[in-house]
């Protein structure tokens, strides 16, 4: 090859066959190839020796005029009608005038050469010296060389002219029926033992087209796997049939010429064959020559068509789903303007689809934080150092709506790895996005009154912590409320009631503080007040009077009358405290001081309280004593399918009877047990308990197989560091799989959990333990927690069970958790079903499984082991 052709080969601009340039390269006519205004790309040295000149005297095609004095005119038209796809080729006789004074006839053929996308992107000019003796090249025989030169034109010509990979086989064969008899020819792919065979294009005068085969011991094979050119005649094919090297040949030819086929890299891809069956039209030696070097260029050119037809079909994919996706998709150059996108983001921002065309992607951003933001990370995508990223924000093109865009950017680069453009992908999440906003209000606000719950009242206490901290002059109290007779009003008169009651309880309460106030409900019957920059703490003992006061007025709930008054807990120099949880812990305990003196009442901490902690201690030292004899035991609360009623697992509930009769609720000793450490020993003892119980349960019903149990640990426990190797001790120990039980924690485990207590969960889980989120809803409920923790169950929390029915909100909240957790491949319990009605509800939301009273009370073992051998409940939501 040439100095010139080196420079052409080495253009990524073109896409050109490194093959064809080495026909170009051994031909003996002349060869250039042209841009399509006419730049020269290549020369070969033959076409120089034609013209007399060289390249540097031929950089065009226009050029050309000083050395041609015939049809040149005629010439240039035939070019520009090629060069502009209005013809496929042609040619003109012309006359040339070389340097030295003499004059040559010569024939000038135009071809075009088109990229993927059929689009004429060179001209090649090849030049044919015209002599007397011309005859036409069908006519040449005799002499190896004069065959190989007829050969090389007539395979330029095919490669030049054929686009698929069908066109180039059927034009191969006609080259090769010009030179041999070869009527009957096959090309033959395959990868070799172990692959298929198969033959996309076979002609034969004999036999049918074979179908794909599995590589075996035929001719084909032979040449492959020798991999050299063979020439064999009918009695040598029939002496190897004999001895077994090949499979009888049927028909069987009187010459048989196959050569490998092999890539620019030599790679084997398959055999080329040609047969004669008449002996009077046999092969010769040459005629296997020229079959070998006609398989170079073969073998070449199906490597680059296939290239060029996978890259076809991957753009047709592209186009595809680019234009067909359901997202919108966009690409943007490395200015950030738009180069195409589909109709799917014109939809998106209300506008004509040709005014996104070439603008500013960034500029269609509102926030100025987040556009600068896009923008930065784009720049490390085009250097480097990203890959791809996404980003939210809210987009409108000027004049049309607001919308809300997720935004996911992916860099394409080039060959050299440079940045070529970027794919965007942008879906609308404007529904996502208000949906999301409505579930933070849902999680920082109670479902029932609307008030803060608290998570939002924590937040807002440790910020006026910190600002008393800053200002010497603010001043901050805090008040507990606990509701008394409350839970006599919710037994007797029932839940909605109750919730009716609380509701009224938090808009009166509300008309006796400020605005500045925040007033939160903690769940159940408790409450909290954080009065908020005081001129002097002294003012709150009267706004807590205030609010008895307006608590003497009775409460209209349904046709009755309800009296309802409040104990009430207070820290006045909240400011002296350093964490939020301690001033609540005493205003606490001053609460409980207060209803220890009758309802209606409040109490302000003080040192005075010392001897409640006294008797918290003394509870203390009897829950050690209770662990360490034993006398904590265990009971079980079944959850079901809620459309039939089957058992699914049960909940174990730890119950505290103390030698002398007396049973200890677990609200008593629970708390004490968590805040003296002592709950992790009952969480292992509820362990323990539950999968004895268990292995026992399936020794004596195979049915118990697929049943499960649920424990309740405790933040405490979670913090434990050997709680994975006690845990799955006491359950290997038990004979039970890590399968078999599931983990409950709460989400405020989830809101103070450090990073060991993420750990665990994790291991927990890839271990075969599941975890459940119980009392979801209450506290910090967040797509984040469920993305982020390793949450199998969750729980829904009987408040939202209990209004389901009356209440739109509990409707909507429990409808979307249930939502949330089946879009998260999450099974969702419902706690606290104690109705028929609740249960066909919560079925008909979707919900899978419920717990509660209409089901069973928690029961001792032998008990839910009878229900277990009976199989169902006897209430059925279905």
């Amino acid at each position: 090859m040439s100095e010139n052709s080196d420079t052409a080969v080495g253009s990524d601009i073109f896409y050109i066959d490194s093959a064809l340039f080495r026909v170009f390269d051994s031909a003996s006519t002349g060869v250039a190839v042209y841009t399509c205004d006419g730049a020269v790309v290549y020369l070969n040295e033959a076409f120089e020796r034609l013209v007399g000149r060289g390249r540097n005297e031929l950089d065009s095609f226009h050029a050309g005029t000083g050395c041609c004095t015939e049809s040149f005119a005629e010439e240039t038209l035939r070019f520009k009608a090629v060069a502009d796809g209005l013809n496929v080729g042609g040619s003109v006789r012309v006359r040339l005038s070389r340097p030295d004074g003499s004059c040559l006839f010569v024939r000038s053929d135009l071809y075009s050469i088109h990229d993927i996308q059929s689009n004429t992107r060179l001209v090649v000019r090849q030049l044919s010296e015209i002599t007397e003796a011309s005859v036409p090249s069908v006519l040449v025989a005799g002499a190896r060389r004069d065959k190989a030169y007829v050969a090389l034109q007539l395979l330029t010509q095919v490669i030049l002219r054929e686009f698929t990979l069908n066109g180039l086989m059927e034009g191969i064969h006609g080259v090769l029926r010009e030179l041999m008899p070869a009527e009957s020819c096959s090309i033959s792919l395959t990868g070799g033992p172990g692959t298929i065979i198969s033959s996309p294009y076979f002609c034969d005068i004999k036999r049918e087209a074979p179908e794909p085969r599995p590589f075996g011991n035929g001719l084909t094979e032979f040449v492959y796997i020798w991999g050299k050119p063979f020439m064999l005649r009918r009695d040598e094919i029939m002496d190897m049939e004999a001895k077994g090297v090949v499979c009888p040949a049927r028909p069987r030819p009187a010459v048989w010429l196959g050569v490998p086929l092999r890539t620019h890299a030599g790679e084997s891809v398959g055999v080329l064959t040609v047969r004669c069956y008449s002996d009077g039209e046999a092969f010769t030696p040459e005629d296997l020559q020229l079959l070998e070097l006609i398989s170079g260029y073969v073998g070449g050119a199906i490597e680059t068509f296939r290239q060029q037809e996978a890259l076809r079909n991957s753009e047709a994919r592209f186009r595809a789903v680019f234009e067909f996706s359901g997202l919108g998709v966009c690409t943007i150059g490395v200015a950030q303007e738009i180069i195409e996108s589909n109709r799917h983001v014109a939809d998106m921002f209300d506008t004509d689809g040709d005014r996104l065309i070439g603008a500013d992607f960034a500029r269609f951003i509102i926030d100025e934080q987040v556009r600068q933001s896009i923008r930065d990370r784009f720049a490390a995508l085009v250097a480097g150092a990203e890959e791809s990223f996404t980003e939210t924000a809210e987009c409108a093109v000027s004049g049309a709506a607001r919308f809300w865009c997720r935004m996911s950017f992916t860099s394409v680069r080039d060959a050299n790895g440079d940045f070529s453009f970027s794919v965007v992908l942008l879906e609308d999440v404007t529904e996502h996005k208000l949906s999301d906003d409505r579930l933070m209000h849902m999680a920082f606000h109670d479902a029932l009154t609307r008030l803060p719950n608290r998570t939002l009242f924590m937040d807002r206490l440790s910020n006026a912590i910190r600002r008393a901290r800053r200002h010497e002059d603010y001043h901050f109290a805090v008040l507990f409320m606990d509701m008394d007779r409350f839970k006599v009003v919710n037994d007797s008169m029932g839940h909605k009631a109750g919730d009716e009651l609380l509701k009224q309880f938090a808009l009166r309460v509300s008309g006796c503080l400020r605005e500045s106030d925040t007033f939160a409900r903690f769940g159940g019957d408790e409450f909290a007040v954080l009065m908020d920059d005081l001129e002097d703490v002294l003012q709150a003992p009267h706004v807590v009077q205030r609010i008895l006061d307006s608590l003497k007025v009775p409460f209209r709930v349904g046709d009755v009358e309800v009296f309802s008054a409040v104990s009430i807990g207070a820290v006045l120099r909240a400011r002296d405290y350093e964490r939020p949880e301690d001033i609540l812990r005493d205003a606490d305990a001053a609460m409980y001081r207060s209803k220890e003196n009758g309802p209606g009442r409040y109490e302000i901490y003080d040192r005075t309280l010392h001897s409640r902690m006294q008797d918290m201690l003394q509870l203390e030292n009897s829950i050690r004593r209770g662990l360490e004899y034993f006398e904590f035991h265990p009971v079980f609360q079944p959850y079901v399918t809620l459309q039939t009623g089957r058992l699914r697992g049960a909940e174990v509930l730890a119950r505290w009877r103390q030698p002398g009769g007396g049973v200890v609720p677990p609200v008593e000793f629970i708390p004490a047990a968590e805040e003296s450490g002592l709950i992790y020993g009952l969480d292992c003892q509820m362990l323990e308990y539950g999968c004895a119980a268990l292995a026992d349960w399936r020794k004596r019903y195979t049915g118990a197989s697929s049943f499960s149990m649920n424990f309740n640990v405790s933040a405490v426990t979670m913090h434990r560091w050997n709680l994975l190797e006690v845990f799955m001790k006491i359950v290997s120990d038990s004979g039970c799989r890590p399968s078999d039980i599931c983990l409950e924690i709460t989400e405020n485990t989830l809101l103070k959990g450090e990073e060991g207590v993420t750990d665990r969960l994790w291991k927990l889980r890839d271990l075969g333990v599941r975890i459940a989120l119980d009392d979801f809803g209450t506290g910090y409920s967040s797509f984040n927690y469920l993305r982020s923790f390793p949450v199998n169950m969750i729980k829904v929390d009987k408040i939202f069970t209990a209004s389901v029915l009356e209440d739109r909100a509990s409707h909507g909240i429990v409808q979307a958790i249930v939502s949330l957790g089946r879009g998260l491949g999450m099974e969702v319990v419902a706690e606290g079903v104690e109705t028929l009605e609740q249960a066909q509800m919560l079925a008909s939301l979707g919900c899978e499984a419920a717990q509660g009273y209409l089901y069973s009370q928690p029961v001792d073992p032998e008990r839910l082991f009878r229900m277990m051998e009976h199989g169902r409940l006897p209430m059925e939501a279905g």
